[in-house]
């Protein structure tokens, strides 16, 4: 069977939850319409017989299906209450959006609103070298064969950029949806282009996509949220320049616990360096994604992180255990900052995501210097699992030895990665550490362990309160 990559449009035997093109649509609908609609379908089989009411058994049988069809067309028919159109079929799907008149755009409700202006950062985190502008673009395109509704989420980061780039004097935001707006004339008066959960084929047309890849080429930056990572999912050269592509995903109520990659790092400081858990639509990126092509700055740890929960639409766990969340990039002049975070609301009010948004667009834009060299996994989070494991002993929390053996698992990848882990692990072997971290130590180096290990752990049988564990790390190099 098709694996099922739609990150909204989601079979599922749950009633009352509908998702899709006509999902806003449908809570949006005049319910007074829709009343009179089933009330129609419903009399049509319903007769009268010596002045009482008298349902055929056929007609009671037609009437829900009526009453469907009736619904339906009451939805379209209705005035379409976002911008994205009913699905193009045939030759109408190649620059139909041209075609069409734009439609009202959803609004955040006041409540939202409120939350977003409280959390929105105060002051922008570099000084803008110059007045900047910002692109957001919010279209949505044919995706698996139909025209893709968008995220309720997308009112809301609009508002955020809008509100970051005013209250911070940072940039001003210009929001779009039009496919005109990506064109060469037009983003010539950009700094940088923000991809606000932009589903299919966005850039459906040749010369959008020789305008976008003119715009990057020039050194104009690019911001992509969630389903940014299927933008055009058929052009090759957009998941180049964004690095990944893919939405294969668990529920939007997973919860997850998310790793600082680099706490030092300018895009992620608001996170105090400690891991947080967080409950969002957590995308498994796909090809081309390869940590030697971004710097990555948070993701998922999978040993903390129950990583069945829910049901998986698509290739949900990865044969690297590698669950990127945010990262930056360099392309060529040009800037680039993705999170797969956004699919939920309420990460726009969330003042700490807001602050990584609002230094990663200033980074896009030019403003805000970081390191953007791509760094393989393990060579920090190895060491910061090494380092806790120095405090360990037995009897405290194993995760905190499962995080290790992981980073170990990690680290060990590449020849010169488990050489370099190796001598570290010695090194705490012949510390003061606890028992427990010698331990776990003595377990790994079984598995990853050389020559180089022998005489630490040759040195070890002579202690009896190490003898155990270094004779089980020395069976282990025995018998590889």
């Amino acid at each position: 069977m098709k694996a099922f990559l739609d990150p909204g449009l989601r079979p599922g035997p749950r009633l009352g939850r509908l998702r899709g093109p006509h999902a806003s649509a449908f809570a949006r609908t005049d319910s007074g319409a829709l009343r009179r609609g089933l009330a129609v379908a419903c009399r049509s089989s319903i007769g009268t017989s010596g002045g009482g009411p008298r349902r055929s058994l056929a007609g009671a049988l037609r009437a829900p299906l009526i009453a469907g069809v009736v619904v339906a067309a009451t939805l379209t028919a209705g005035s379409a209450p976002f911008e994205a159109q009913a699905p193009a079929t045939g030759s109408q799907t190649q620059g139909a959006a041209a075609q069409t008149q734009p439609a009202r755009r959803r609004e955040v409700s006041p409540e939202d609103r409120t939350k977003i202006e409280a959390a929105v950062p105060a002051k922008a985190l570099a000084r803008p070298k110059k007045p900047r502008k910002l692109l957001v673009f919010d279209r949505q395109g044919i995706y698996n064969g139909r025209q893709y509704g968008g995220h309720a989420s997308i009112p809301h980061a609009n508002l955020a950029a809008q509100l970051m780039g005013e209250k911070t004097g940072a940039f001003t935001a210009t929001l779009s949806s039009e496919p005109g707006a990506i064109s060469a004339a037009n983003l010539q008066q950009y700094d940088a282009v923000y991809l606000n959960n932009t589903v299919g084929d966005v850039f459906d047309t040749p010369e959008m996509r020789a305008a976008f890849v003119a715009f990057v080429a020039n050194g104009g930056g690019v911001v992509g949220n969630h389903g940014a990572s299927v933008a055009s999912p058929q052009w090759t050269e957009f998941g180049e320049i964004l690095g990944a592509t893919g939405a294969s995903h668990r529920e939007p109520t997973e919860k997850a616990t998310i790793n600082i990659e680099d706490p030092t790092h300018p895009l992620v400081l608001a996170f105090d360096g400690k891991p947080f858990e967080y409950v969002d639509e957590f995308y498994r990126l796909g090809a081309p994604y390869s940590r030697e092509q971004v710097r990555v700055l948070l993701s998922i740890d999978p040993i903390v992180t129950d990583m069945m929960q829910g049901r998986c639409f698509g290739q949900c766990l990865r044969d690297d255990n590698d669950y990127p969340v945010a990262w930056i990039r360099q392309h060529g002049k040009a800037r680039v900052f993705y999170t797969s975070l956004g699919h939920n609301p309420d990460v726009f009010w969330d003042t700490r995501m807001l602050t990584m948004f609002l230094a990663g667009i200033q980074y896009a834009l030019g403003d805000l210097e970081a390191d953007a060299t791509p760094r393989p996994r393990g060579t920090t989070q190895f060491d910061v699992a090494l380092a806790a494991m120095t405090q360990y002993d037995f009897g405290r929390d194993p995760a905190q030895v499962r995080r290790f053996e992981r980073e170990v698992s990690l680290a060990a990848s590449t020849k010169e990665g488990a050489a370099d882990a190796e001598q570290k692990m010695l090194k705490v072997l012949q510390s003061q550490a606890p028992l427990g971290a010698k331990e776990a130590i003595c377990r790994q180096l079984a598995i990853i362990g050389s020559s180089r290990s022998e005489p630490v752990l040759k040195a070890m049988l002579k202690n009896k309160d190490t003898e155990a564990m270094a004779r089980y790390a020395l069976h282990g190099l025995q018998a590889k």
